[in-house]
């Protein structure tokens, strides 16, 4: 079994290794490690399988990026409401349409109490009885002057 010191020996040798940076003297340490031990080896297989399946994760998904952007942008389609919203959506309206309505009747009738004339003194007397406010106006001097 690797000690500790080893194994993160170990696994700094392959990121060196994997990164392209490892010197000649880094190299034979790590060939040393991999012919000592068969754990190391074990690990070294996993690691580079690893590294493997991530380049080839890395690799599809640009070139998916590519293809997308040689494509061009995709033709953006209006957001499609699911059946449930557009219910609401017309339960909603129709209970605003009524509230309105209902605000512009009561505005409306509002507005022909304001003209119908209430102040009005309203007789209970018999029409024989009442006496009329105003009798028809003496129209003698107007006539006088027509006629000159």
């Amino acid at each position: 079994m690797l000690c500790q010191n080893t194994r993160d020996e170990l696994f700094r040798l392959l990121d060196a290794l994997l990164n392209e940076t490892i010197s000649q003297e880094q190299f034979r340490r790590l060939e040393a490690i991999l012919l000592a031990e068969a754990e190391a080896r074990q690990i070294f297989r996993r690691y580079l399988a690893l590294h493997q399946q991530i380049r080839t994760l890395a690799q599809s998904w640009a070139e998916e990026k590519l293809v997308k952007l040689a494509e061009g942008p995709a033709p953006e389609s209006p957001p499609t409401s699911p059946p449930s919203q557009l219910g609401q959506g017309i339960v909603y309206g129709f209970l605003i349409a009524i509230g309105l309505a209902v605000l512009a009747g009561a505005l409306w009738f509002r507005h022909i109490r304001a003209e119908s004339p209430s102040s009005v003194p309203v007789s209970s007397e018999p029409v024989s009885h009442a006496t009329f406010v105003c009798d028809r106006p003496d129209l003698s001097p107007l006539i006088d002057q027509v006629a000159r």
